[in-house]
């Protein structure tokens, strides 16, 4: 999976990009990647759990939290 610039920001898909939201790194994953790429979506989710990341579900992203 490359990696691209959108609007001077990190985007590897439209399904997982790096953020900072609400003062927090973090990686946002749209539910749709388990949908679209099981295995990737496993990967992530082993990945968090391993390195004993926390991880929050966020049904709506408020846009004023994001890049704060």
């Amino acid at each position: 999976m490359g990696a691209s610039y959108h609007k001077q920001r990190l985007v590897y898909s439209d399904l997982l990009h790096p953020e900072l939201y609400g003062g927090q790194k973090c990686l946002i994953i749209d539910t749709e990647l388990e949908i679209k790429n099981p295995c990737m979506f496993q990967y992530l989710m082993n990945f968090v759990k391993s390195n004993n990341l926390k991880m929050t579900k966020v049904c709506d992203i408020d846009e004023e939290k994001l890049g704060a």
